[in-house]
């Protein structure tokens, strides 16, 4: 089993401190110069409007923290600045997306107590580089979840993490980076939520088809529905079948609505060609992309570090006794792994292109 610790930090843009951004710069060769001018002489007022609609505003005063979220560069120098975060954790995963900070920590269940004392020695740990940082974690809103398969779950004693002054207690789902988790990974909170936001965003539809243009239908429904089914389907897109047959209705409600209903016969024949199995190639598409990102560049120089020790069986030929060993993962490996994938990225690149061909057909009727 796994505990899983969701970080959540208090405006982090917007406190980062320039000198400390500029020194980690330099520490990767880069020419502070620039950047240096980039982040100075910057100022900050506040303008209201009061009783009488006149609007005031107040005198600037210097801002010497802080880089800007609105801007394409503001992400890249806060990853800089909290690129040595994971140097402060030992036995610990630590997955960072920008600002969002992940924590994860694995055991078996015989020894859980040890994990939740390696959970609290990492958020320790992690707190004096915060605190040195000048980064305040909101430790109300960190969030704990327990992972694990439901027969490691079952009978789990109730515990708490402390952080700081305050006892973390586990929660049954929480959303990280628009996904909602559960402790068994079913997935069944997220693709619930997903359901309720397409049908409701598709029933509107449905009463204003008739007003709207074909273009603007198809587009207002690849948009506002089938975009959020596209988010992250490599993630959930493995779950149960009974899930992924939920989603499934959606589809074709949205090929429904597409298609329209004037020609019951020929809207069934176009329906079923597009929504029939484009679940399954949306998720299919993800490993075409690894396929075809193999074949290029190869597999990513960064997996055998983040992959873990994989189990080795070596049996002796004089005595017939097997012995298992645990061997770190070499880039050769990787390479060996992706290279097994590559025919079957393949094989599903060329299902994606007949759907696409049955899809093409369907629009073509449509037209006409």
């Amino acid at each position: 089993m796994s505990l899983l610790c969701l970080l959540d930090l208090s405006k982090c843009f917007d406190v980062i401190d320039h000198s400390k951004l500029l020194t980690k710069l330099q520490l990767h060769g880069i020419d502070t110069s620039w950047f240096s001018a980039y982040l100075r002489d910057h100022s900050q007022s506040v303008s209201f409007t009061d009783n009488l609609g006149n609007i005031k505003k107040s005198a600037p005063l210097p801002n010497s923290i802080g880089v800007f979220q609105g801007s394409a560069l503001g992400p890249l120098l806060y990853c800089i600045f909290a690129n040595d975060l994971s140097l402060f954790v030992e036995d610990a995963i630590v997955v960072q997306y920008a600002d969002d900070t992940q924590i994860l920590v694995s055991g078996k269940k015989s020894e859980f107590k040890n994990v939740i004392d390696k959970m609290e020695q990492v958020l320790a740990s992690l707190d004096l580089w915060f605190r040195a940082s000048g980064l305040k974690v909101n430790a109300g809103k960190t969030q704990l979840m327990l992972l694990g398969s439901p027969q490691n779950l079952r009978n789990t004693p109730h515990f708490t993490v402390k952080f700081r002054d305050h006892n973390l207690l586990p929660v049954s789902e929480a959303k990280n980076l628009g996904i909602i988790f559960d402790p068994t990974l079913s997935w069944d909170a997220h693709i619930s939520a997903v359901i309720r936001r397409c049908f409701g965003i598709l029933i509107g539809l449905s009463h204003l088809r008739n007003y709207l243009p074909p273009s603007v239908v198809s587009s207002v429904v690849n948009a506002l529905a089938l975009s959020q089914i596209r988010y992250c389907i490599s993630v959930y897109g493995n779950g149960t079948q009974k899930n992924l047959s939920r989603v499934q209705k959606v589809i074709n409600y949205a090929a429904k609505i597409i298609f329209g209903r004037k020609n019951l016969i020929m809207c069934r024949i176009c329906w079923r060609s597009w929504a029939g199995s484009v679940l399954a190639n949306w998720y299919n598409t993800t490993h075409c992309v690894w396929s075809i990102k193999y074949a290029a560049w190869g597999s990513p120089r960064h997996w055998p570090a983040a992959l873990p020790p994989y189990r080795r069986l070596v049996t002796a030929v004089q005595d017939r006794t097997t012995v298992c060993t645990y061997r770190c993962p070499t880039q050769r490996w990787a390479d060996d792994v992706f290279a097994a994938v590559l025919p079957a990225g393949i094989t599903l690149y060329q299902r994606s292109y007949r759907s696409l061909q049955c899809m093409r057909l369907a629009a073509i009727y449509k037209a006409t």
